[in-house]
């Protein structure tokens, strides 16, 4: 047990517990959602010469060049919410040109120009509210059941739109492995 000035540390189980506290909390107080509304998909995008994810030493999903996603789905999120992230993720221009000598060294391709993979781990700690105190608040992530099915068809469409798609395991404990590019890494928002 941590002193009283040691913060605990947050396990997976500890996360989930946090998780239904805030929830409960912002239900008691009567919203819908936790932070006023308007808390809906967000994305911290890296781009990676490589990564991969490994669930309980197997691994699940990797890709060679592209973007690695972590994807967090808020109270307020649907699936065109989700398809616009997709949309943004796929499109966003963080690649050099490679064939136009003019644009040499500028960040003027995508994902899909750059032929690359995408990555796509679900990732509710995105969500949290970290204005106040020293303990994240993950009320505005959406309940673990709801985000799993809206996750799921979020790569489905990430898959229709992308032929080089993978995924992490919604809900597992992950070991997230990446080479970094650069580094860039954007947080992006709809």
């Amino acid at each position: 047990m941590p002193s009283p000035t040691q913060a605990e540390p947050l396990s997976c189980e500890r996360a989930k517990q946090c998780f239904a506290v805030s929830v409960l909390t912002s239900q008691r107080e009567g919203s819908s959602s936790p932070f006023g509304g308007g808390w809906v998909g967000k994305a911290l995008i890296q781009r990676v010469k490589s990564a991969d994810v490994t669930v309980d030493g197997k691994e699940v999903g990797a890709i060679g060049q592209g973007v690695l996603a972590y994807i967090g789905i808020g109270h307020d999120d649907d699936l065109a919410t989700a398809k616009k992230l997709v949309d943004k993720i796929l499109t966003y221009r963080i690649f050099e040109n490679t064939e136009d000598t003019d644009k040499a060294g500028k960040l003027d391709w995508n994902v899909q120009q750059a032929k690359g993979g995408l990555l796509l781990v679900s990732q509710f700690t995105l969500m949290a509210k970290t204005d106040k105190g020293r303990r994240p608040d993950f009320g505005g992530a959406m309940p673990p059941d709801k985000a799993n099915e809206l996750f799921h068809q979020l790569v489905d469409y990430a898959n229709s739109q992308h032929d080089k798609v993978a995924m992490g395991e919604f809900g597992a404990m992950m070991a997230v492995t990446a080479v970094n590019d650069g580094p860039l890494n954007f947080i992006l928002e709809v």
